[in-house]
């Protein structure tokens, strides 16, 4: 009889442990992969990719889809996927095939494990995630680099066991932008999470890196918009749909037009620490092979010459990620991952936008801005660290199913159900 009782109060302790111990586990997961993928700690092995690559499908896999099935809602999914394989195909051209190959199957695993942990998970536990992630950084790199528990105040310009302060300030954005939509969701989560926005603006001032800054600001105006979008009503939404891509694109031009009285005051010059003039000069590079690049895993020696390129691993130049990503993949990359970001940015803005849905779901469109604006000036996309990101917010979108697409899968089966009394 004891034995009875002692065994139904360890079953109903599990059973109460069990949802929040999971919950802590997927956060965990997220935030183990993305020091993986930022390479803070750089793994080469193709055999720890593949088995993070096996537990990660497993669970995706476990978990299961739900809501109708249709082309429309697996897009972002197809145009990612081709994205991925032509990057695999493009080192198929490469004058180093073998180490072209091994680095391009490594991106496709990594992308694989993003688009697993995506699906797998909710909106809420990918943000958290990724905060609790950009937290171990900054604790680590104070901890190694900086004056003691408070070093994130003076990062130096190798912060922990990264090599340059811009790899710390992109994972500092993502950080804010995470725990922003988070802190947003509860009373309770306002006051947790906003010191940790306190603490990362605050490292991130004391770095000269303006990039993060104007990413998050954008991402942030974005946010907000659709948060806007999100508690109008029809009428209202319709005129802000329209209103506010023409104040967005407006924005864009009135900034590039008047950067030089924008920028001065920031200690910034016109052409962006020089980033203008190395566009320049590579994208005339991309445009000796504009169709299919000079294959994944290659970059071009100094002095630019045509044909004239050297094996490289992760290592991109040209300071913008869409010019890097068509160095390597010419114009038929370029196009795949902008369409994949299209795609995922309109779907992720329409789950956003449903009332019924968590407010979590604005991290996708969100942290999508982020990185784009990011890669106008910097380089995250062609790297592990944006395949991953990218690959998270592929999985969340498909995973999710727009109002619009169960109110035409309930109108389905009403039409069958009438067809069938008939």
């Amino acid at each position: 009889m004891k034995s009875s009782s002692l065994d139904y109060a360890v079953t109903q302790l599990f059973r109460k442990t069990q949802v929040p111990l999971v919950g802590i586990l997927e956060v965990v997961l997220v935030a183990f992969f993305l020091v993986i993928a930022s390479r803070y700690w750089s793994i080469s092995e193709h055999v720890a990719y593949i088995s993070l690559f096996a537990a990660t499908g497993l669970i995706a896999v476990t978990r299961g889809i739900t809501g109708p099935l249709s082309v429309r809602r697996f897009l972002p999914l197809i145009a990612f996927a081709l994205f991925i394989g032509w990057i695999v195909l493009s080192s198929s051209w490469s004058p180093t095939f073998h180490l072209s190959l091994g680095r391009a199957v490594t991106v496709g695993l990594v992308a694989a494990i993003g688009v697993a942990i995506g699906f797998a998970l909710k909106p809420e536990a990918v943000a958290k995630g990724l905060l609790l992630g950009v937290l171990f950084h900054v604790a680590h790199a104070s901890l190694t680099d900086g004056l003691g528990p408070m070093g994130f105040l003076a990062l130096g310009s190798d912060p922990g066991l990264f090599t340059s302060i811009s790899d710390m300030t992109y994972l500092l954005g993502i950080g804010v932008v995470s725990a922003l939509w988070v802190a947003t969701k509860r009373r309770t989560f306002f006051f947790l999470f906003l010191p940790l926005v306190i603490l990362f603006l605050v490292a991130a001032a004391g770095i000269p890196v303006l990039t993060m800054f104007f990413a998050v600001t954008g991402a942030t105006a974005v946010g907000l918009m659709i948060l806007h979008l999100r508690y109008a009503n029809d009428r209202l939404r319709k005129l802000l749909s329209v209103v506010y891509p023409t104040v967005v694109f407006l924005g864009v031009v009135i900034f590039w037009v008047f950067r030089e009285p924008i920028l001065r005051p920031l200690g910034e010059d016109p052409n962006l620490s020089g980033r203008t003039i190395i566009w320049d000069w590579y994208f005339e590079a991309f445009l000796w092979e504009p169709v299919i690049g000079i294959g994944w895993g290659n970059t071009y020696n100094w002095p630019l010459t045509p044909g004239d390129i050297y094996p490289t691993g992760g290592y991109f130049i040209a300071h913008n990620g869409f010019i890097d990503i068509g160095l390597v993949t010419g114009g038929v990359g370029v196009v795949l991952i902008m369409a994949t970001l299209v795609l995922v940015f309109l779907r992720g803005s329409s789950l956003a936008l449903d009332r019924a849905k968590s407010l979590s779901y604005l991290v996708i469109p969100t942290l999508l801005t982020y990185i784009v604006i990011n890669d106008i000036m910097a380089t995250s996309l062609p790297r592990y660290i944006g395949v991953f990101l990218v690959g998270a917010m592929v999985g969340l979108v498909v995973s999710g199913n727009t109002k619009s697409e169960l109110r035409e899968s309930s109108d389905s089966t009403t039409g069958r159900d009438t067809a069938v009394r008939v």
